[in-house]
């Protein structure tokens, strides 16, 4: 990208601060420290039950500027519904002089509780850019949404979801968390409402991000099928959060929790809560393997808590004793427990004295000693995640594998085979909620002449994305 065409898009997005303010005050549109537009929901709102946990339903290319107003029908269903998305916001469509412009939709989106976020100016393989104009397409992106009046993003999605260390780090260095997602199942080439909805409603589970488009043909009118359905199967909309542990699902360091300002009850499960429920038990509850192992699970809870207990299955011919223990992904011991009594067979359940508080979207490993074997075990089991909110079994992958053993009792277990379930468990108690707090703007901004320092630990790099977003 030429000095010039970059000291053109400084002169452009100076000029069309003002013009983005006016725009906005012509729509009508109250800026975020008034009252906020859609205060009121409309008659899908209630009924939410959020126990299987909670979605972040995302719009990327928006605002619409081509035809019809989608993003305002699309604004107007999660109003009735009382939700809230992620819009992922391409610069080109707020403020270029050249083609026409909805900076009113950006500062409605604010201003109805929705997370604004950043999606480069124009939508270029940003992998394939410089690291100064990938700074460029981000802090320009940043720098015409924030003039709209909105809330300074803090959430980029690469373009096509095409990415690597040096985008991620860039993102980083602007205060952009990168965000991919898990379920896109292309509503931009659906030629009806039930292919866009239908497809996303079989993929979408707890803790999922939802990729879809403003402008795509069906979308907005999919977007009530697609709430409703997940309303039936007790799936909230929910808000991206930033996590300090890598999130296999979801490829990066982000996590889906839910929003206060949207629906967010989950008390049809009451707490202590475990992973399975007391009826589900293995298919085979023995296995042929003998000789001392410790068996175990990994697992993340969505919210912040306590590990009151772990519990296991086992056979009568699984002899004690059975000690318990509780682990960092890492394998640092952070807690035990010794059985003081057991049944025969069946569930056991063993206290952690004093419990150990755990962190939300962070994976640990729960297990128990076998010192005889013939524990329970269910391969395959852990091909996809297991339980619901607010605490699930991860999905085995590779580098994070699930279930998980060693060969010696007491011993961090670090193997895995056939993401087998051995049948451990925790209790969890949740952490009393929050105040909610109310978000402020950052009145900052940077300067795309600013020298880039791109920070590389901590940062990884997805080097290819699949769809077109």
């Amino acid at each position: 990208m030429t000095d010039q065409k970059q000291a053109r898009g400084r002169r452009n997005a100076r000029r069309w601060a003002a013009a983005i303010a006016a725009a906005a005050l012509v729509a009508g549109i109250l800026l975020p420290n008034g009252p906020a537009l859609g205060a009121e929901s409309g008659s899908h709102a209630s009924g939410w039950d959020c126990s299987s946990g909670f979605v972040a339903v995302t719009f990327d290319d928006g605002p619409n500027v081509f035809n019809e107003d989608r993003t305002g029908w699309i604004l107007d269903t999660l109003r009735d519904y009382g939700v809230h998305a992620t819009f992922f916001i391409l610069g080109e469509r707020v403020a270029d002089p050249n083609q026409p412009t909805r900076p009113d939709l950006v500062l409605r989106e604010a201003s109805e509780g929705h997370t604004v976020a950043n999606h480069s100016w124009d939508h270029p393989d940003l992998t394939k850019l410089s690291l100064s104009d990938v700074q460029w397409q981000l802090s320009h992106d940043n720098d015409v949404i924030a003039a709209t009046g909105a809330p300074r993003p803090t959430f980029f999605r690469p373009p096509f979801g095409y990415t690597n260390a040096d985008v991620a780090a860039v993102g980083e260095s602007l205060g952009l968390r990168e965000v991919l997602w898990d379920v896109n199942k292309g509503d931009t080439a659906a030629t009806s409402t039930s292919a866009v909805s239908d497809p996303v409603l079989a993929a979408v589970r707890s803790g999922s991000v939802v990729v879809l488009h403003d402008w795509a043909p069906y979308t907005a009118e999919a977007l009530p099928t697609i709430l409703d359905g997940l309303k039936s199967r007790h799936l909230c909309p929910g808000l991206l959060n930033r996590t300090t542990a890598y999130n296999g699902q979801l490829r990066g360091y982000v996590s889906v929790v839910p929003d206060p300002g949207g629906p967010h009850d989950a008390s049809p499960r009451q707490c202590p809560c475990t992973i399975f429920t007391p009826i589900q038990v293995p298919s085979l509850v023995a296995s042929a393997a003998t000789g001392p192992h410790e068996l175990g699970v990994r697992f993340a809870p969505d919210v912040p808590g306590v590990i009151s207990a772990i519990r296991f299955y086992k056979a009568a011919v699984n002899t004690g004793p059975h000690p318990v223990r509780l682990w960092s992904s890492s394998g640092q011991l952070l807690g035990s427990g010794s059985a003081q009594s057991e049944t025969d067979s069946g569930w056991q359940q063993v206290d952690i004295p004093g419990g150990i508080h755990v962190q939300a979207a962070t994976p640990y490993i729960a297990s128990y000693s076998a010192p005889a074997g013939r524990f329970a075990q269910d391969v395959n089991f852990f091909a996809a995640a297991a339980g619901t909110f607010p605490i699930r079994g991860l999905a085995s992958i590779p580098g994070a594998a699930n279930g998980v053993y060693a060969t010696s009792t007491g011993s961090f277990p670090n193997r895995t085979y056939a993401a087998s379930n051995y049948w451990v468990d925790v209790v969890f108690v949740p952490d009393p909620p929050a105040p909610a707090v109310s978000a402020v703007d950052d009145a900052g901004s940077t300067a795309s002449e600013t020298a880039l320092t791109v920070p590389a630990p901590g940062v990884l790099g997805n080097d290819t994305g699949t769809g077109l977003t």
